[in-house]
């Protein structure tokens, strides 16, 4: 079964690292920048992997934040374009909906004993939809606020860290801790809590994006008659 789980891990891994490849726009365009990040993640590869064989995989996952979160979001701040504040946000919003899979999961698979097989079952099924939702739907207003705006990210980064903090702080990313533990129904609460906060976001990420156009329009009307056009 930690095969399953650690395989898993990897899956979130890839799927985060790629939504957020999507959601940041990156594009690497020059080779010396692409050695110099194969470079950076095999540096990050061997480290990590020395932690997990000396150390076990339970005290790799409790210091996850320091080994994984940590050098992919200073990769990213590498090859994006945009500031360093936004790469943040959009990080540990990707951390926000990976953490919510297993969480999901877990609600699901109480219905059937806790099983650990369940969690990772639909986690399995939710990374394809999730990403093409996201391709979709999320990454426009997404896109378009970062491209457009510089104001508010440190308080719209309040809430994906402060939700990831309190699934840390009571299961260090660990299943056993969740599901042995009386804290679902509280980690419950706080994913509600933080999804209506996101959806609150991504609705004036939307407003804005649509009222635009019609701004624009009415500045140049406004404009046209300054000049008597």
């Amino acid at each position: 079964m930690m095969d399953y789980i650690r395989l898993v891990s990897v899956l979130t891994l890839i799927f985060a690292i790629s939504v957020m490849y999507m959601l940041l726009d990156c594009e690497i365009k020059h080779k010396k920048d692409r050695y110099l990040l194969g470079l950076y993640v095999t540096v990050v590869l061997i480290c990590d992997g020395s932690v997990l064989l000396n150390f076990g995989y339970a005290t790799f996952m409790k210091l996850y934040p320091l080994l994984v979160h940590l050098p992919v979001f200073l990769a990213f701040v590498f090859i994006s374009k945009f500031k360093p504040i936004k790469v943040f946000f959009v990080h540990w919003t990707l951390v926000a909906i990976t953490s919510s899979f297993s969480l999901v999961g877990l609600i699901i698979s109480y219905f059937f004993g806790s099983s650990r097989e369940i969690v990772i079952i639909v986690c399995y099924i939710l990374y394809l939809p999730a990403w093409f939702l996201i391709l979709k739907y999320i990454r426009p207003p997404f896109l378009y606020m970062m491209r457009n705006s510089d104001k508010g990210w440190i308080g719209f980064s309040m809430i994906p860290i402060s939700y990831s903090v309190q699934l840390y702080s009571a299961s260090m990313y660990n299943l056993d801790n969740v599901i042995i533990g009386n804290i679902l129904r509280n980690t419950v609460l706080i994913f509600i809590l933080t999804l209506s906060a996101y959806f609150l976001i991504l609705r004036f990420f939307k407003q804005t994006r649509e009222q635009q156009p019609r701004t624009e329009s009415l500045r140049q009307a406004s404009s046209c008659s300054k000049h008597a056009c």
